[in-house]
């Protein structure tokens, strides 16, 4: 291919535009849960803290216990209580779902060079590895707005975070630190929404630095009720792996019809990844 024709096509792909939005959040999934789940039933599930494949969120936390000299010896004695119920209510109460963003990418920076797409979330190698079943699933295009919208409106007694992921090393003696005398004054549910609320940030949004190049970005919603998105509401645009099976392409191009959104493929060539129409 020419490099005129190159860039006529990279200049003119309508997945491309969607994809460089500012509002577009990246999800990876393989092809039969795109297809046959989320595209199917129309239904993006949220899924729970403990199912993630970090240790650091799927195993109990341990907390620091602060309390004043009258309380302390009776802090003690409640210690493994607050645990276990503390990460039960963390656990099963956090509904979450991951995306990889493009927010801290300055786009000025992006525009046409040689035709190639590097650096983008869409063409993340080890995402289509890892969470793409090896480059033949399927990236979900979805508006960060749209899917706020959609929470705030049907879940408005439910509490809601969101937020890009950070990455570093903490100390695991030092992050959270339970104060005994609010919880005295609060009970149970009441102060664990308080901690929440105060301990946010490195409860759901602090990961290992080797996850750093997923550049995640998280919705939490607290809920013992599963949280369900029509994909449909917030849906943007598809894009498909390299290796995305033929048998699929007359289901996801109809699938795209219907729902009046662009879908691109990402194609690699001496390993340089370009985003072009799916046909």
């Amino acid at each position: 291919m020419s490099l005129d024709k190159r860039k006529e096509e990279y200049l003119n792909n309508p997945c491309r535009k969607v994809a460089r939005s500012n509002d577009v959040l990246f999800h990876y999934t393989n092809q039969y849960i795109a297809l046959e789940k989320i595209l199917y039933e129309d239904c993006f599930k949220f899924s729970e803290l403990e199912k993630t494949n970090d240790p650091r969120e799927y195993k109990d936390f341990n907390f620091l216990y602060l309390s004043s000299h009258e309380s302390k010896e009776i802090a003690f004695d409640e210690m493994s209580k607050i645990k276990t119920s503390l990460n039960h209510f963390l656990k099963r109460k956090s509904k979450f779902s991951s995306f990889c963003s493009d927010e801290k990418i300055n786009f000025n920076f992006h525009g046409y060079e040689d035709g190639w797409d590097y650096n983008f979330s869409y063409t993340k190698s080890r995402m289509w590895s890892q969470y793409g079943n090896n480059h033949m699933g399927v990236c979900l295009l979805c508006s960060k707005t749209k899917l706020l919208e959609y929470l705030e409106k049907n879940y408005p007694d439910k509490k809601i975070y969101h937020n890009l992921m950070t990455y570093n090393f903490l100390n695991s003696t030092k992050i959270h630190a339970v104060d005994f005398d609010k919880f005295l004054k609060l009970k149970d549910s009441h102060y664990y929404f308080q901690f929440i609320k105060e301990n946010q940030n490195s409860i759901y949004f602090t990961k290992n630095p080797d996850y750093a190049t997923e550049d995640e970005y998280r919705f939490v919603v607290l809920s013992d009720d599963p949280i369900e998105v029509p994909i449909s509401y917030i849906l943007t645009g598809l894009i498909v792996g390299d290796k995305f099976p033929d048998a699929y392409c007359k289901t996801i191009k109809s699938i795209a019809e219907n729902h009046n959104i662009p879908i691109g493929q990402v194609d690699w060539e001496n390993g340089s990844p370009n985003l072009i129409d799916y046909n």
